[in-house]
């Protein structure tokens, strides 16, 4: 960051690097690698966290900062897209 008048952040990587995970990781690290507690035995409910971890992940990989920068709407349009499928996402 750039304190005082005209001041502000400047990135270290070109915007269409940076993807919305890698912002998520580096402000909590905890939710980047958030996973259902192992409480010792494995169940369906820790297979379906864990794929629905990697669906999101996934999605988040794929916005990059340039995008919203870009397209400021692209989070209107995955709201759309979860409306659309009944809040079940793309």
């Amino acid at each position: 960051g750039v304190r005082g008048p005209g001041g502000g952040c400047r990135l270290a990587r070109p915007a269409e690097e940076i993807t919305v995970a890698a912002i998520i990781a580096a402000v909590d690290p905890t939710v980047a690698e958030a996973d259902i507690p192992d409480a010792g035995e494995h169940c369906l409910t820790h297979d379906l966290w864990r794929e629905l971890s990697g669906q999101i992940r996934t999605v988040l990989d794929g916005v990059t900062l340039e995008a919203l920068a870009r397209e400021p709407g692209i989070i209107d349009a995955l709201h759309a897209d979860e409306a659309a499928n009944g809040g079940r996402g793309g």
